[in-house]
């Protein structure tokens, strides 16, 4: 709560394997822009192999899942 009041926004990253300097400043930046000016994204990262691939973003209460395993489990749902 306090941190929301100081414009600070938490997210967590999950993907399969450890994050690049590179692709983790791509993110971060493409957060900043999802969560307005003036906002400061407190980033932190996850490792989670069983996702497989892509990633999982948790900003605040919105969670977006970008993961190659939930891909293939949609796909399964759909030919099942």
């Amino acid at each position: 709560l306090m941190k929301a009041k100081s414009g600070e926004v938490e997210a967590t990253i999950i993907s399969a394997d450890e994050l690049t300097k590179t692709q983790l400043d791509t993110v971060a930046a493409a957060m900043k822009s999802q969560v307005g000016k003036g906002k400061k994204v407190i980033l932190s990262t996850e490792v989670d192999p069983s996702i497989l691939g892509g990633l999982q973003v948790q900003i605040g209460d919105q969670f977006l899942d970008l993961s190659v395993g939930s891909k293939i489990d949609s796909i399964s749902r759909t030919v099942a």
